[in-house]
């Protein structure tokens, strides 16, 4: 299995609650403030967005390689 491993900063700003994570529009899981988290997934291009309430990161998009870790902050 690949690995995307996400480190989220440490900010004042929304410091008490979590990111969502979507992968490939699929809700993987969430992301607390200063945390590093990672998340399984397949080979191949995937797409990583982080929201929260009506705000999102820009997607990101990337291929994988089976045992390959991705990281992104």
């Amino acid at each position: 299995m690949a690995t995307i491993k996400l480190r989220r900063t440490n900010e004042f700003v929304n410091k008490l609650r979590d990111y969502q994570i979507y992968v490939d529009g699929q809700k993987i899981g969430t992301i607390a403030n200063g945390e590093t988290k990672d998340f399984q997934t397949t080979e191949g291009q995937h797409t990583v967005v982080a929201k929260i309430d009506w705000a999102s990161s820009p997607e990101f998009i990337f291929n994988l390689d089976n045992n390959q870790t991705k990281h992104l902050s």
